[in-house]
């Protein structure tokens, strides 16, 4: 089935489901799991995991459309699924790059500071290349892991959620200390060394 035929026909299910009266987010998630069906079959419910807990965990649901974005993009340029993977993972390096730099500002409001998303941008300027490593290690390591797992356990969907969760949270747990450690060291100047 091309991916035009695909979207269409997710899109007259979405519309369907809206005219029936179903909630929207039964609407979305019915025309989702209909789509993961037909294009990638029982295997791709799995990746569920990985989603649900990025939506509950994280502090802004702007995710949402970037993910949605990326995936659509990757899938209409690069029909070969190597290809795509890696485009995937490069924006979402990107995705990582920007949030590093500006979330940044998020330590400063439990510490009872306030730094803006401008101001945390411009701070983090001159280390703007250690933190693209970063996300970089960080965006790679998840996907390794999160296909390691999809690959290995792929026909045992529960055993497959549970490590999926696990290897979700341990990316946010991650995420949070290197957060915290970039605040700590970038703004409040706090060697990174231990002495």
């Amino acid at each position: 089935m091309e991916w035009y035929t695909t979207l269409i026909a997710g899109i007259a299910i979405l519309f369907v489901l809206f005219l029936s009266g179903a909630p929207i987010f039964l609407a979305f998630l019915g025309s989702i799991l209909i789509g993961v069906y037909f294009i990638i079959g029982p295997a791709g419910f799995p990746m569920f995991a990985n989603s649900i807990l990025d939506t509950a965990s994280t502090t802004s649901l702007a995710s949402i459309p970037l993910f949605i974005l990326i995936m659509a993009l990757a899938n209409i340029l690069f029909s070969n699924i190597v290809t795509a993977a890696i485009f995937g993972v490069a924006l979402n390096v990107l995705y990582a790059f920007v949030w590093f730099r500006v979330a940044i500002s998020l330590p400063s409001v439990a510490v009872g500071e306030h730094m803006g998303s401008m101001d945390a941008w411009e701070i983090t300027s001159e280390h703007s290349r250690d933190i693209l490593m970063m996300s970089v290690v960080i965006i790679v390591l998840n996907s390794v892991m999160s296909m390691g797992v999809a690959t290995l356990f792929g026909g045992l969907p529960l055993v497959a959620f549970i490590l999926r969760i696990i290897v979700q949270w341990t990316t946010m747990m991650v995420g949070i200390s290197v957060l915290t450690t970039l605040y700590g060291h970038i703004v409040e100047g706090r060697s990174l060394s231990g002495s």
